[in-house]
Formats: structure tokens, sequence, C-alpha cells
């Protein structure tokens, strides 16, 4: 069996999880980088977000699709604010942008679709009140409503 088909086997069977794969981890696992521009290119896989590719699932996006990419481009970060206030259906206010809560010292995401809003919170006002969802086969966290309420209000 030629190399490129074998890396190309095992990059679609590590797409095949939930939330799909980082280019970063096809890499641990010996698979190049040309091989995933090639099956992107042939339709066997999709760029989720910036270096997380899935297998193409065939299905329209959903109403919290941007909400999914985020998490894919941030995966520490919390849906907060505006964006949770949305996802939880509270309120008439549409964001243009995901709000996402990020540790003080943690790296800001690169990620040109959706556009991120970063707010930095720290200690129990980053780990309070987090809910764990799944959005087009990707976990998010986003906070709960009245953790949401609450911080809408400080």
């Amino acid at each position: 069996m030629p190399k490129s088909r074998s890396q190309s086997e095992k990059a679609l069977k590590l797409a095949g999880r939930p939330g799909g794969v980082s280019a970063r981890k096809l890499a641990t696992h010996g698979i190049h980088l040309q091989t995933l521009t090639r099956l992107v290119r042939a339709g066997a896989l999709e760029r989720k977000a910036r270096g997380v590719y899935r297998l193409p699932s065939g299905q329209a996006p959903g109403e919290h699709h941007g909400l999914a990419l985020a998490a894919a481009a941030a995966p520490s970060g919390i849906i907060c604010l505006l964006s949770a206030l949305q996802f939880h259906g509270i309120g008439t206010q549409q964001p243009f942008e995901v709000w996402i809560a990020l540790d003080r010292r943690a790296r800001k995401p690169v990620s040109s679709y959706p556009s991120l809003r970063v707010v930095r919170f720290g200690g129990e006002a980053l780990k309070a009140g987090i809910e764990r969802h799944v959005i087009e086969e990707q976990p998010v966290s986003i906070y709960s409503v009245a953790k949401t309420v609450a911080d809408c209000f400080k």
C-alpha cells in the first residue's frame, strides 16, 4: 500500500472522531500537511475552523454554528455575555461576533470566522456556572443563564 494512501486513511479515521481533529494532532501521527490539503480539495474532509478538520456532515449549518466554530478555535474558552444570552433565548439582540471568556493568561485564539470578542476572567469568575453542550458534534462550554445575567449586570 502506498504511503500517501495509508496517511489518507489514517487522517480520515482520526477526523471521524466527535469534534474533528486538529492539524497538529495529524502531524503527531505522521500525517503530512500535503495529505490534509489533498483530502480537503477532494471533499473528503472539511475545514471546520483554523487548524480543525472533520468529515463532511452534509448538513446545513445550524443556528449556533458560530458557537461551534468558536469552541473549535478556542477549546478552553467559554461562551459568555451576549452570545450566551442569544444561546439561551434571552433578549432580542443578535451579536455580530461570538463573545468568549478566557483565562487572563491564555493566548488569544486566531479566527477569521466567526469574529471573536474576547473577555478575560480569572479565578472563580471564570470557573463558576459552566454548562457543557454539544453543537454540531463539537463540545461547547457556555455559561448558565444565571451566571450570564449576573455577568451582564457587572
